[in-house]
């Protein structure tokens, strides 16, 4: 029985992390600097649905968290492709509070 469970825990875990995903590449909508407080960090409001690969609640919505390593670099980039008019993807894993996906790294086209 505790062979059987131990594997169930390590083939759930299995999928949590395979779950993660590209966004696939999309136009920036609206940007929105939060107060920085448990998931309620950097929000980005993508133009069309992403690939949404967590099955989070928002597949338009997005969250960069303000204690990201990166963040400041990511926000750059991302303010730039908004001026820009330029395509963004990002890898997102898991989903926040909000039902947003969590970004994790970000590419510009």
């Amino acid at each position: 029985m505790k062979i059987l469970a131990s594997f169930l825990l390590v083939f759930f875990i299995s999928l949590d992390v395979a779950a993660s995903g590209y966004a696939g590449y999309r136009n920036i909508e609206v940007i929105h600097q939060r107060e920085c407080s448990t998931d309620k960090g950097f929000e980005i409001g993508l133009a069309s649905a992403h690939k949404n690969p967590d099955n989070c609640t928002s597949a338009l919505d997005i969250e960069l968290s303000c204690e990201h390593p990166a963040y400041q670099t990511m926000v750059s980039m991302i303010l730039a492709a908004k001026l820009a008019d330029k395509k963004l993807d990002f890898w997102l894993a898991g989903c926040g509070a909000d039902g947003q996906a969590k970004v994790v790294t970000v590419k510009m086209q």
